[in-house]
This record gives structure tokens, sequence and C-alpha cells, in this order.
């Protein structure tokens, strides 16, 4: 009797693995960290348990992706009313987890699991519009309470979460971001050199300091007249800055393709990110793939993740930036290698994490 019954239980846990839902409305967002996590989380799922069932809209952008994860459309609505109506109907009969990878979810819906990425809305709130922000501090603080799980990518929006939030920490699992499959496959040439550009990529945020970084690039030129600075960002209307002067040497890209992307990577000598606050800062992480000298500002996350790789600065004083920046310019003796000493992170091994979550909490309903 007792063998039937672990045999009984053996073969719910097996069937039960992959019975869980992805809200895929990232697919009809432009690229940023928080759609690449997403993205590149739920190709790791799929191939771990192709029966998971991904859940968009239809006006989605990244059609392909959509294909290869077989995107199962609903509803008729887009956006916000979207999540909060159409997928909380197709979900409300049904008492499966649904995995919400982009910092919201439904709100009625009680079987959520949901990956807060950070907490800029209520740290940095003039980063965003208006209305954002007033939908960020109704819908995410009920959603978190509500969720059945939170996942976050590092330890430093780990903390944040459970002081905002009153949170138990075994409420809370790190899921960090890592290096893309296309990246890692990417076949680099065995000996090339970096070009005289600096890269910086991210949104037109506010807290990035973007201003800051183009009036510190502008002072060096007159010590390096033959560096550029290339900016690659994705405008959004959520963001409140929006244009930046124009000025010589300086290239603006936005929206790159993940060819034109790594291959800026692979020929940039340095990357500079002066953002006020993150919650991974996914370029850095990137930007050490392929061997860029990184200056990045003194910030807890920072610190947490890539002590031991980078130059730091203090964003507060642009004296100390250009003073930093011009050190690195100036090292005569820069050898190109992964400055990462420990392994790099793996969107596998997260992956793997947030469906053992999702299973532990199955058995625990079928218990």
């Amino acid at each position: 009797m007792d063998k039937l019954r672990k045999l009984r239980s053996e073969t719910m846990t097996n069937d039960l693995e992959s019975i869980f839902y992805v809200n895929a409305r990232f697919l009809t967002q432009k690229l940023t960290g928080v759609q690449r996590y997403a993205i590149e989380i739920c190709r790791q799922i799929k191939k771990q348990a192709p029966k998971v069932v991904f859940l968009a809209p239809t006006n989605i952008l990244h059609k392909e992706i959509a294909r290869e994860l077989e995107v199962q459309i609903i509803g008729r609505n887009t956006g916000t009313i979207w999540e909060q109506w159409d997928l909380y109907r197709f979900m409300s009969s049904k008492k499966n987890i649904l995995l919400n990878l982009c910092n919201s979810a439904p709100l009625w819906y009680r079987n959520n699991m949901i990956c807060i990425h950070d907490l800029a809305y209520i740290f940095y709130p003039k980063s965003f519009s208006f209305l954002f922000r007033t939908w960020y501090r109704f819908m995410q603080p009920a959603v978190i309470r509500k969720a059945q799980h939170l996942f976050t990518v590092s330890q430093a929006v780990l903390d944040e979460l459970t002081t905002q939030f009153s949170l138990s920490q075994t409420k809370l699992t790190i899921t960090k971001n890592g290096i893309s499959a296309f990246f890692l496959q990417r076949e680099l040439p065995l000996n090339w050199t970096k070009e005289k550009f600096i890269l910086c990529v991210g949104s037109p945020n506010p807290r990035k300091n973007l201003r800051t970084l183009f009036r510190v690039f502008k002072q060096i030129q007159q010590q390096y007249p033959n560096y550029q600075l290339v900016y690659i960002g994705t405008d959004s209307n959520i963001f409140t800055q929006k244009k930046f002067p124009l000025m010589p040497n300086v290239i603006c890209l936005n929206s790159v393709s993940d060819d034109e992307l790594a291959s800026w990577y692979q020929r940039a000598e340095v990357f500079v990110s002066l953002s006020a606050y993150e919650g991974f800062n996914l370029p850095i992480l990137e930007a050490l793939f392929f061997q860029c000298q990184v200056l990045c500002s003194d910030i807890p996350v920072h610190r947490e993740l890539y002590q031991d790789s980078v130059y730091f600065c203090d964003i507060q004083n642009e004296s100390s930036i250009q003073i930093s920046l011009l050190k690195i310019l100036n090292d005569q003796t820069k050898i190109l290698e992964n400055k990462i000493t420990k392994p790099w992170p793996s969107y596998s091994h997260s992956a793997k994490i947030i469906r053992q979550e999702i299973q532990a909490h199955e058995n625990r309903s079928h218990a």
C-alpha cells in the first residue's frame, strides 16, 4: 500500500511538473533588460518543460520568439487592460500557477508568482510618467502581498522588497540575469582589437544620468579627440526624459538587433553606466563578457555583483567621473580578459530554480 501511494505521488509530481502558464505580455514591449530576462528565462523553460503554456495579446512585436515559444494568443485587448481583464478571465477558471516575469500581474488572480526586477517607481518616481507610477503604487504592493512566491534578480532588490513590504525572506528567491545564448554562441575572432568607442546601453531614463555622461565626454574630448561615445537605448512613453542635445563624436542608436548589440560590445573599449539605481544592470554583465573596461556608479547592486571587475565612480561629482574615465583611457596596460572571476550567471539555472519553486508549490497544494 505504501509503495502504491509513493507511485501515485511520483506520478502526480511528474504530471504537474510542466502544468503552469506564463504571462508573455513582454513580447509586445520594446526590449530592455526586463524583457531580455523574460525572453531568455522563457526560452529555457520551454526547453526544460515543453508543455508550459505561454499567453499573450495580439499585438506581438517579437514574432519569431512568439513562434519559438508556441505562444497562445488570448483576448481582444492589449497592454494593462489585457493583463488585468483578458488574462485574468482566461486564468480565473484554473488553479494553475501563472508565472509573471516583468514586475506586474493580474490583481485578482491568486495563484501568481512574480519576478520583481526593481523598485524604481518608489525610489525614483520622477523617472516615470504620473500615470505609470500611480498605477504601480496601487498595483504592485497588492500583487506582491497576494503572490504565492516572488523572484528577484539581486540581493539588493530582495532586501528592498523585504523592507518595503515587510515580507519574509522565505517568500523570495534570487534568479539572476545571465548571458543570453545568442552571445554565448557568437564566434569571436581569436585576435581582435578594441576600437576607440565608449559605449553606454540603457533606457533614456533620468536616473541613468545620461546628460552627465555627455558633459563628461565633452570634457575629455580635449585630451582624447579620437574617441566616440555610442549610446544605445530604447525610447518609451513611461520615461519623462527623452531628448538629448546633439554633440560631435556622439552616436545615438535606438533598438538595435542582438547581432548589432554584440558587435558594439565587441568593438567598444570602455563601457560606462552612471545609473543612480538598478536592480541588476544587465548591460554591465554583457560588457564584461565582451571584455570591455567598465566604469560604473558606486551603488549597492553594482558592489554586490561586479565589485572585483569594474571601476567605480561617484556620480554626484562630475570631476570624479572625469578623473576615473581618464584613468581608464590612460591605462596603456589594458589586457583583454574576462574579469568576472566567478562563473557567469545562467538563465538555464535561474529557469530551473523557478520551475523547482513552482513544483514545490504544486506538491504542497496536492499533499
